[in-house]
């Protein structure tokens, strides 16, 4: 039996929703308080000293990029040295992506210290732009539109809103692949084909997570559009494919990347032994686990947004079951990229206030697929009622 679908608004010829003028004059606006908020948030202190803890990451960041630009080196070292570094000292942690954007900031800006923020600030006044983009090729443009609020009002996503760290480059980029993903789907233009693979590339070398997130999305996109191609709406098989092909050719192509320079400079054992530490604790049960975070975790989302995202991941698999829309899980996928981070590296995120970070681009779409259930309600109620009128 096949349960009655939710209005949901037409779409124009480059498959955008077709809403009323009122709708979209609002969305906007909503859109641009949200932006200016969080921007005006992420430039605060950005011309402030740097501090200590993990804040000092931002200047590591600045001392690597200094490297770089006097050595001519591909590789991030934290410290200064009198002689070119080798290879052994290169820091092999995580992808390089983050400390090639800040040496292009110094190269641009010059030797300042408000350089170690300023990738930061710039990727995280994109973010709600790209939240509202993703959320109204998703859904319509009110979705989308409180998808950014959503986002802005964290307390996570503000305190760390100039981090120059992982997690804010990768929700950046990821949200703009995804938002470009969903509009080729939609067009199938060539455009879009580019930007999604401009900002996979761009996330897949800010940092680990975004590989889980891109994995999960070739996965999903290999079973619905190329292997089983039924039961959630079909898709052009050729182009389809070819996107497929080039993103996963992109994310093998920048893993080997990784490996060969990270063994090259004799970093492999290293990275290893690193996330060894990284989830040692794994095997304690979850529970005890998210009970001696609860006050970090409420700190960071607060309890009705922790609440709301509950409904709204259970809401995310009704929806994809029930519209058969594949696009309707996208928030799913972010949340999987969360809960890997978060789960699977019980050590970091003990140590780590901003581990669950990418919880919050979870908690935008959700809000978007919330709010994107309540209008469709809203709107049936009101059609039955002039049927009966």
């Amino acid at each position: 039996m096949r349960l009655p679908q939710l209005p949901v608004p037409e779409r124009d010829l480059d498959g955008l929703p077709i809403v009323s003028p009122l709708e979209r004059r609002i969305s906007w606006g909503l859109l641009l308080i949200a932006s200016l908020w969080f921007a005006l948030a992420a430039s605060w202190e950005l011309f402030g000293p740097l501090l200590a803890g993990h804040y000092a990451a931002s200047a590591s960041l600045g001392i690597a990029a200094d490297n770089m630009q006097t050595w001519h080196i591909i590789g991030p070292v934290w410290s200064y040295t009198a002689h070119p570094p080798s290879p052994s000292q290169y820091y092999c942690h995580h992808p390089w992506g983050i400390f090639w954007t800040t040496t292009a900031a110094m190269t641009i800006f010059g030797r300042h210290d408000f350089v170690c923020r300023l990738p930061a600030v710039l990727l995280s006044s994109a973010t709600p732009p790209l939240l509202f983009l993703l959320g109204r090729a998703i859904w319509r443009p009110a979705a989308g539109a409180v998808c950014a609020a959503a986002f802005v009002v964290l307390p996570i996503t503000l305190a760390f809103a100039n981090f120059n760290a992982l997690e804010v480059p990768v929700i950046a980029w990821s949200t703009l692949g995804l938002w470009a993903y969903v509009r080729h789907n939609q067009t199938w233009k060539r455009r879009y084909l580019v930007a999604s693979l401009c900002g996979f590339a761009m996330a897949l070398h800010a940092d680990w997570p975004a590989y889980v997130l891109v994995s999960t999305l070739l996965s999903f996109g290999l079973l619905h559009g190329i292997v089983l191609r039924r039961g959630l709406g079909r898709v052009k098989l050729r182009p389809y494919a070819h996107w497929w092909a080039l993103t996963a050719a992109l994310t093998a192509a920048t893993l080997a990347l990784y490996v060969y320079l990270f063994h090259r400079s004799n970093g492999l054992a290293d990275l290893f032994a690193s996330y060894t530490k990284r989830t040692a604790g794994a095997d304690l049960p979850l529970s005890r686990v998210l009970a001696a975070r609860r006050y970090w975790i409420e700190l960071s989302f607060t309890p009705i947004a922790i609440l709301i995202g509950k409904v709204a991941a259970g809401l995310s698999v009704v929806r994809l079951l029930w519209r058969r829309d594949p696009h309707e899980v996208i928030p799913l996928l972010v949340l999987c990229m969360a809960v890997f981070q978060y789960i699977g590296f019980k050590q970091g995120a003990d140590v780590h206030i901003y581990w669950p970070h990418y919880f919050a681009a979870f908690f935008a779409l959700g809000m978007g697929a919330i709010t994107a259930t309540g209008m469709g309600l809203v709107e049936a109620v009101q059609t039955r009622r002039r049927k009966t009128s």
